[in-house]
């Protein structure tokens, strides 16, 4: 501010006048808020001014708000639009990688196309150049390049329409698939904690177990109770007849 009132107070009236120019151009293309303009200009001219009363903000009225909801959706927001919210049968795995492996040869990944498109001349889609055509040899040319240029878009065009409505199935197939594996490795964690769990248990047991046979007796090393004894008779020799 100090150096704006140092050029109000030495510089000329044609560079004040350009300075106060240069203070509504930012004024009108709100560069900076009213309140520094408004001292800038102060500064300038060397007086205070009054202060300008600002604007009550302007409310969005409901056809502004339906202007706005009518703008057209970009091609990513209408193919999300497209796709369903809701949960769909998964499609099988085999399917969904045939699909992808379709869309290898999809309109869009034809180079050999594309290059014909690039390289047709520019009199098929430039009116202006209606005006150089001076003859009817030349006339004659020019309506079978564009009949040709017309079929071959309008062929490719047809091609692409087509790529991306399978596009869009493919990407319900591919939300429904996550959504399906999502809930399958839910269910997996659930089932392998629950089976970790039973696992410890198991574990659990086997160590015990093996623990109480360490400290069983060993049998072996009990003296023979028998002493030589003559072993009991068995049935059949306790009914046999002498």
């Amino acid at each position: 501010m100090e150096a704006l009132n140092h050029v109000a107070m030495e510089a000329d009236e044609k560079t004040q006048q350009a300075l106060g120019r240069l203070c509504n151009i930012w004024k009108e293309r709100n560069v900076f808020e009213k309140h520094l303009l408004h001292e800038l200009k102060q500064a300038l001219s060397g007086k205070s001014e009054p202060k300008e009363a600002e604007a009550p903000p302007v409310k969005k009225s409901k056809l502004d708000q339906t202007k706005l909801e009518q703008l057209p959706l970009s091609l990513r927001e209408e193919i999300a639009a497209d796709i369903s919210d809701s949960p769909k049968e998964p499609p099988d795995a085999e399917e969904l990688v045939r699909a992808l492996q379709d869309l290898e040869n999809s309109a869009s990944t034809d180079a050999a196309v594309r290059e014909r498109i690039a390289a047709l001349p520019p009199e098929v889609s430039d009116i202006a150049m209606l005006e150089k055509i001076k003859d009817r040899e030349t006339v004659d040319r020019l309506s079978r390049e564009v009949e040709d240029a017309s079929l071959l878009l309008a062929e490719y065009n047809s091609r692409l329409s087509k790529e991306l409505e399978e596009r869009k199935h493919i990407a319900q197939m591919l939300k429904d698939f996550i959504a399906f594996q999502k809930d399958q490795l839910t269910e997996s964690e659930k089932r392998l904690d629950e089976y970790k769990q039973k696992l410890g248990k198991v574990s659990e047991v086997r160590n015990e177990l093996r623990s109480h046979i360490q400290n069983l007796p060993d049998l072996s090393l009990l003296p023979d109770v028998t002493g030589g004894l003559k072993p009991l008779p068995s049935a059949g020799d306790l009914f046999a007849k002498e």
